[in-house]
């Protein structure tokens, strides 16, 4: 943290002896700080030289570094020293040794044999049209790969560690690879289609046995013996059981009579809203009452002795206004003239 210096300034006075401005004071406070930051300074050459221990050390280990990486350099692409790559991040063969290049390609066992071994080297020998694969175990050559086993053929039953399930990849097969397919052959559908008839379709009347019907010809003649629902008939004598009829309206109401009170029931009018007419008393119709509620075309009844005339001249007054009061505290401010009912 920076030291931040106490600003010192001495106390001036005027002419008088009057104190003008303060100076700083010599309280505990500052030379507390004061005495804090000598013993601060008095700690600064220990650190210094502490700092310059370190930087030597410093020194000497960058030293020690950069020897490493001049040996480094020398020893690269040199024997027991460090290969280098190429732009591709490969080292190159130049750098390898001589028996690990690639696999060695001779043209005989003899110069096979002529070989320096060591452990892991690989040697093919071509021998004409075939070849064999060798490598070097450190005692003995074994074959590894002979292009004539290439063509010798296996039996199933011969083949060791067969796997139980067999996923293949997708792929498809004709027709024809499939042997015992479970299907119809085209024709064979065609012959069944054939055999059917489609979904919607329709029959003639001489393709459906035992039809449950008339043929028009029957219907014809039974219509002939028969009348429309509703018919008339020109005489009496076409009714049939017309004696029994007859009686039974010689003996009903409904055959010629007459009636007493002609002038009363003439009286009687129907305006057709019902069946009939509703059988009364004669006496009922002449004698009878009715509620108000029920008159139609009943005269408007005046409810206030402004809305009455005096057609009639029989009531007579120099009255201006009428009042009609329920109480004394209803009543308006009143004129000469005016008349004040008062309903009790």
């Amino acid at each position: 943290m920076p030291y931040n210096p106490t600003k010192w300034i001495n106390t001036t006075y005027d002419a008088d002896g009057e104190v003008l401005q303060k100076g700083t004071p010599y309280n505990a406070e500052n030379m507390n700080k004061i005495e804090g930051q000598l013993v601060e300074l008095d700690k600064l050459p220990a650190t210094v030289a502490t700092h310059g221990n370190d930087l030597t050390a410093q020194e000497e280990h960058i030293q020690q570094v950069e020897e490493r990486v001049e040996a480094m350099e020398t020893s690269k692409a040199k024997p027991n020293g460090i290969a280098t790559l190429n732009a591709e991040g490969i080292i190159p063969s130049s750098q390898l040794p001589s028996n690990l290049k690639e696999i060695r390609l001779v043209n005989s066992i003899e110069e096979r044999d002529a070989l320096e071994t060591f452990e892991g080297l690989r040697v093919m020998v071509m021998l004409g049209e075939s070849w064999k694969e060798y490598v070097w175990n450190g005692a003995e050559y074994i074959k590894t790969a002979d292009s004539e086993n290439l063509n010798i053929v296996l039996s199933w039953g011969n083949i060791t560690e067969k796997p139980t399930t067999f996923i293949p990849s997708a792929h498809a097969h004709t027709e024809s690879d499939i042997t015992n397919l479970d299907k119809y052959t085209q024709e064979e559908v065609n012959a069944k289609l054939r055999l059917k008839s489609d979904a919607d379709h329709k029959h003639t009347e001489s393709d459906i046995t035992d039809l449950d019907k008339y043929s028009t010809a029957e219907i014809d003649t039974m219509m002939r013996s028969k009348a429309p629902a509703n018919h008339m008939h020109s005489e009496f004598s076409e009714i049939t059981n017309q004696e029994r009829r007859l009686a039974e309206l010689e003996n009903s109401s409904g055959q010629l009579h007459t009636h007493e009170n002609k002038d009363t029931l003439d009286k009687l009018t129907y305006s057709g809203s019902k069946p009939g007419i509703d059988l009364v008393k004669i006496e009922e119709l002449e004698n009878h009452t009715h509620d108000y509620k029920d008159l139609t075309n009943k005269p408007t009844i005046p409810t206030k002795t402004s809305q009455l005339s005096n057609d009639s001249e029989y009531v007579k007054s120099n009255a201006d206004r009428i009042h009609v009061s329920y109480s004394d505290s209803d009543i308006p401010p009143l004129q000469p003239n005016d008349i004040v009912l008062k309903v009790i």
